[in-house]
């Protein structure tokens, strides 16, 4: 989690903070690009409600899992904003099951092939 903490993303998760730190500022480091995941509250999903309120008395600018900021990884370039919550932006699950997003999924229409 504090890998988290210091906006690096999973990747970097299996480095220590000294091997990403060191990547992140190589000459050669690769070039990172971040798209940020900011809904409005009513894009969430009924089953992220809970974790987006929890996140909303740190910061309401979150999208159920992470505060915006901490989807930038430093140095990267910001492509912009998504108003759509962690679950739409990653997982199709609205196009695999209909109960799931009928009830715990309801908010996961978002055409992530426009993203391509």
């Amino acid at each position: 989690m504090n890998y988290l903490r210091r906006g690096l993303p999973a990747l970097f998760c299996i480095m220590s903070i000294v091997q990403a730190d060191e990547l992140l500022a190589a000459d050669e480091a690769p070039r990172f690009y971040s798209l940020i995941t900011y809904p409005s509250p009513e894009r969430i999903s009924s089953g992220l409600k809970s974790t987006y309120e929890k996140l909303s008395q740190i910061d309401p600018r979150n999208d159920s899992q992470f505060i915006f900021y901490d989807q930038i990884i430093p140095g990267s370039v910001v492509m912009g904003f998504v108003n759509a919550d962690h679950w739409a932006i990653a997982v199709p699950i609205s196009r695999r099951s209909a109960f799931l997003s009928s009830t715990l999924v309801n908010k996961n229409d978002f055409p992530q092939e426009v993203l391509l």
